[in-house]
């Protein structure tokens, strides 16, 4: 089997998912326009075909087409000559994913990956979304053979009809754990065992406000007044002073329990955070957006910290994440951050410690990674 993964640029869902399938005896390829560190990604993919630009650009795209137009050339010869039996389009940016479904239909079966719908949270994206994105959601949903989703098979009944969903093979496929990155719980790792103070650590991109979010400064800000350690890992960007002041309210004596540190890589994370006492998952959305697509809103974050050995903080309402750590004991559902060391005094930490390391033994990619295989079969079988 031969699986080709396409992106603006490979993300941890294709590491993961490209490494189990890779393992399991099948070829694996990524094809992305941005440049990227491959140090890490040359393990999960046979194959690497990507033309490297800093950025979209135009003045970008055209220099390093000046500079290197032979790997302009390479890279389009390769991506109308491969041949695959499937390929997995993810985004966003949704009309990228619509070129590569357009591209390769006849060759291999395509599977579109949104990765996060804008359809089935708004009614009309596209008062918040550019032209593009919004047409290359719809024609990527309606041309594709298969669908993979990462939240839950609901979130698909919250598309408009006119996209035929319901006649798409389709799959739940999470961002689970990979076994290599579990981290061996360590009480005396902890920063609270040195200093008897509580630390959550939050994972993931952090939002002011805007017309769809709320602003998640203030649920920090509750979680540093009441004298609890935050610390912050930004995927995109650090925090400035600014923003940092926002969330200390400009008190002098809090800014001791803020904590902004900079990127660490995916592989080294849930080591790096293991030393901390709660994962948070963090969501605040706003009254446009729909409350049914809510319970769907999932990332990796919730794998890193299984991964690192720490139970997890998350708002009822986030119900895929909220009914997975309460059906299974991995740390605390909570309506607000309010009284957040109130809510953690309820739980057995040790037992929810172990309760991690049992689940993950089955919440993992490798665990789950015959049921793509299995999806993708199918596809192929299908006229």
């Amino acid at each position: 089997m031969k699986v080709v993964f396409t992106r603006m640029k490979p993300e941890i869902w294709q590491y993961k998912t490209a490494l189990a399938l890779k393992r399991k005896g099948a070829r694996t390829v990524s094809v992305s326009l941005k440049a990227f560190d491959r140090k890490m990604f040359n393990r999960a993919f046979d194959e690497i075909i990507s033309l490297n630009l800093p950025n979209l650009k135009p003045k970008s795209i055209f220099t390093a087409f000046l500079r290197r137009p032979l790997n302009f050339i390479k890279f389009f010869y390769k991506l109308l000559t491969i041949k695959a039996d499937a390929a997995i389009c993810q985004g966003a940016p949704h009309y990228l994913t619509a070129f590569f479904i357009w591209l390769f239909k006849g060759r291999m079966k395509r599977i579109y990956f949104p990765y996060d719908f804008n359809f089935s949270k708004l009614k009309d994206p596209s008062r918040f979304f550019p032209a593009r994105e919004v047409w290359g959601e719809r024609y990527s949903f309606k041309n594709c053979d298969g669908v993979i989703c990462k939240g839950g098979l609901g979130e698909l009944e919250l598309l408009p009809k006119s996209f035929g969903i319901s006649n798409k093979s389709k799959i739940c496929f999470p961002c689970y754990t990979i076994k290599e990155w579990f981290v061996k719980p360590n009480s005396q790792n902890k920063l609270s065992y040195k200093n008897s103070e509580v630390h959550a650590v939050y994972v993931g991109s952090v939002f002011d406000c805007s017309p769809m979010t709320l602003s998640m400064f203030d649920p920090f800000s509750s979680i540093i007044n009441e004298k609890i350690h935050l610390h912050i890992y930004c995927v995109d960007h650090e925090l400035d002073k600014p923003q940092r002041d926002k969330i200390t309210k400009n008190d002098k004596k809090l800014e001791r329990y803020l904590h902004v540190h900079k990127f660490v890589p995916p592989e080294k994370l849930p080591e790096e955070i293991s030393k901390y006492d709660f994962g948070l998952i963090i969501s605040g959305h706003a009254k446009i957006i729909n409350p049914e697509a809510v319970r769907y809103d999932v990332g990796n974050k919730t794998a890193t910290y299984l991964e690192a050995s720490i139970p997890i903080i998350v708002k009822e309402e986030n119900l895929c994440n909220s009914k997975l750590v309460n059906k299974n004991y991995l740390g605390i559902v909570v309506k607000k951050l309010e009284n957040f060391r109130k809510s953690v005094k309820k739980l057995n930490y040790s037992r929810a410690v172990k309760k991690i390391e049992m689940f993950r033994e089955d919440y993992n990619v490798e665990s789950h990674i015959l049921d793509l295989v299995n999806f993708i079969e199918s596809l192929k079988r299908k006229i």
